[in-house]
């Protein structure tokens, strides 16, 4: 019998010839059809600017009266923008204002600010050099929460924690503000010798929700009303001015020189109604100098814009 070979050895050379044509076409239309490589597409990560902080506070807390606004441009005084920091207490968003032994800023030494312990004050404060008040500014509310850190001392001789600071040009007497002396928290009566008319005592880790309701004015109509909450702890009747000059706002720690503990007060923004922010006022240089930081914004953006 004979052997049977192999298709291939049995083609003839036509039939190869049509199988190898048949071969490349097939090849070259799965190659055409073949899916096409694709790089994976190029992402631009988006940018990590970090915004600017702001104020916002939980519903219901540290909500300025209607018709209220914050002073803002407070420049910062302290030895280091770290002893003024924004944080939140409470559920309150307050500034801490943390004053070491030792915290003289350079103008207090230049000016030999000192107080009644001897040496050089020590300070960390916001000056609002645009919130001033004169004889004829007549009615502001004042509101501001305030706490004192665990630690607070308690045996420094005088500090001020919100202040109505006189031109430094030929300064006259009027209402200063809110003052601490021992354990106390005391507002002085204007034109008096360190007289205080409202004295609150001062309990570490306790709010007191001050209320300053101040006519401003040179004659007997002025009067100061000092609320603690809906307590009025104290009044004042008669001038809370002086004519032909201003006082511009200050809140932070500011105290004696003597005192050889750290302290953090903690505030919240202060809210202004009843009048502008402007507030008018005499021209004359402030103490405010810029700091080496640069300054500090407040970021109150939860108040409303000053009335018009």
């Amino acid at each position: 019998m004979e052997a049977k070979g192999s298709i291939l050895q049995r083609a003839s050379p036509l039939m190869l010839a049509q199988v190898a044509i048949l071969a490349v076409t097939f090849t070259t239309q799965g190659i055409a059809n073949a899916p096409r490589y694709q790089p994976p597409p190029i992402t631009t990560p988006p940018p990590t600017t970090t915004p600017p902080p702001t104020i916002t506070p939980p519903p219901g807390q540290n909500q300025p009266p209607p018709g209220s606004y914050a002073p803002s441009g407070g420049t910062m005084q302290a030895v280091s923008p770290d002893r003024i920091q924004q944080t939140s207490l409470d559920g309150r968003n307050v500034f801490a204002f943390t004053v070491n032994p030792g915290d003289i800023v350079p103008f207090d030494r230049q000016n030999r600010n000192v107080g009644p312990g001897g040496a050089l004050n020590q300070r960390a404060e916001f000056a609002y050099g645009s919130e001033r008040v004169t004889a004829e500014s007549g009615r502001r509310v004042y509101t501001m929460g305030l706490n004192f850190g665990q630690g607070f001392p308690m045996d420094q001789r005088w500090a001020m924690v919100l202040q109505f600071h006189g031109k430094d040009t030929n300064p006259k007497p009027g209402f200063t503000g809110v003052s601490v002396h021992g354990s106390n928290l005391d507002v002085l009566a204007p034109f008096s010798a360190g007289q205080p008319f409202a004295s609150i005592p001062i309990q570490p880790g306790q709010w007191y929700d001050l209320k300053l309701d101040v006519n401003w004015s040179a004659g007997n109509d002025g009067y100061v009303k000092v609320y603690n909450g809906d307590q009025l702890v104290g009044q004042y009747n008669g001038p809370t001015a002086s004519s032909g000059t201003f006082y511009y706002l200050k809140q932070g720690y500011y105290r004696d020189g003597a005192t050889q503990t750290l302290g953090t007060l903690y505030e919240t923004p202060i809210s202004i109604s009843g009048g502008t922010s402007s507030g008018g006022g005499s021209s004359g240089q402030l103490n405010t100098p810029p700091p080496s930081s640069g300054g500090f914004q407040m970021a109150p953006a939860y108040f409303p814009s000053p009335p018009p």
